[in-house]
């Protein structure tokens, strides 16, 4: 199985920072619009806190992958 940097051969690593960062923004967005807490509005410890780091991370390695599907090229 291949990782998110496999697709991102030849990208300066700031290019891999930049594109990790537009997707948690991105995410951090919907999440909102879906009425969902983000961790960064929680105290950070806290059991809440927490909760909202499993679930976002658990988002964001879903949406990753859909946005890795989207840009794979047939074979």
């Amino acid at each position: 199985m291949s990782d998110a940097r496999d697709d991102a051969v030849g990208l300066p690593e700031t290019g891999f920072q930049d594109l990790a960062r537009a997707l948690s923004l991105t995410l951090a967005t919907i999440r909102k619009a879906q009425g969902k807490r983000n961790p960064s509005v929680l105290e950070p410890g806290t059991t809440d806190w927490h909760a909202a780091v499993e679930d976002f991370a658990d988002d964001f390695m879903r949406y990753g992958y859909i946005a890795q599907l989207a840009n794979k090229k047939p074979v």
